[in-house]
């Protein structure tokens, strides 16, 4: 959907229960996009470590891309300190 949409401005799926089911190729589409400005991913349950890392890696390859992602929400998302770090890190990117 990310990818299709040349006009995609905001996407919640806060209680959708669909990011543990995220794939690899939703994070990329996310980093190419360049129209959503607010994602949504509140959950009742921790997001894992790999897909924290991908979503961050995403948000920096959004911005890095002139894409105007500005807001995203990832409440009760992070079930560790060692998630938030590699969330954190994985905005480190490099040409």
């Amino acid at each position: 959907m990310i990818k299709i949409s040349a006009s995609l401005e905001t996407l919640i799926l806060k209680d959708t229960y669909v990011s543990p089911y995220l794939k690899e190729e939703f994070y990329i589409a996310l980093g190419e996009n360049k129209t959503l400005n607010y994602l949504n991913l509140d959950s009742n349950t921790a997001t894992s470590s790999t897909a924290l890392s991908l979503l961050g890696k995403a948000a920096a390859m959004n911005h890095k891309k002139g894409g105007s992602l500005k807001y995203l929400s990832l409440v009760r998302n992070v079930g560790s300190y060692n998630d938030l770090k590699s969330f954190l890190n994985s905005f480190k990117i490099s040409d």
